[in-house]
């Protein structure tokens, strides 16, 4: 790949995820920025732990990914192993973010613009200012998502339709 940038290999059986989806571009962009080696992260909707893998890829110490579909998270586990990383990969069958788990430097969530307002108030608790990405976002549908949030949300990229949003 180009200099700053990583490949990963993923099989993503029948789960969101392989890395293509404008959500999931968004989202890896903004990993690569804000992961910082020693960091833990929490993936909210793993799918087939694209995000994850990328986190640890990118020097997180730790990830905790959660999803609610046990081939999802099967198939995070079994990438987590193929790429060298799942020992530093938790993933558990939750529709819960999983607080008590962190705290976490990061979260990020690639899910519906529904389930993002939905779990607002955990998604709020779990990481510091600043470390809270989300992506699942229509661009319409970003002002409704932000208004949920008791913290400041910024949308800081857009790409064919989707808003990624920050805070």
């Amino acid at each position: 790949g180009a200099a700053g940038t990583i490949e990963l290999e993923l099989d993503a059986q029948r789960v969101f995820g392989v890395g293509d989806h404008p959500t999931t571009r968004l989202a890896l962009d903004a990993l690569a920025t804000l992961v910082r080696p020693g960091m833990r992260v929490l993936d909210v909707g793993t799918g087939s732990g694209v995000l994850a893998v990328a986190a640890l890829r990118f020097g997180a110490a730790s990830v905790v990914a959660t999803d609610v579909d046990p081939l999802a998270v099967a198939t995070a586990q079994r990438n987590g192993a193929r790429t060298g990383v799942g020992d530093r990969l938790e993933v558990i069958e939750s529709s819960d973010v999983p607080v008590g788990r962190g705290p976490f430097d990061v979260v990020v969530a690639n899910i519906s613009a529904a389930t993002i307002t939905a779990m607002a108030s955990e998604l709020d608790a779990a990481p510091p200012p600043g470390g809270l990405v989300l992506t699942g976002v229509l661009d319409r549908q970003a002002s409704t998502v932000t208004e949920a949030f008791g913290r400041p949300l910024v949308v800081t990229a857009s790409r064919d339709g989707w808003s990624l949003l920050q805070g």
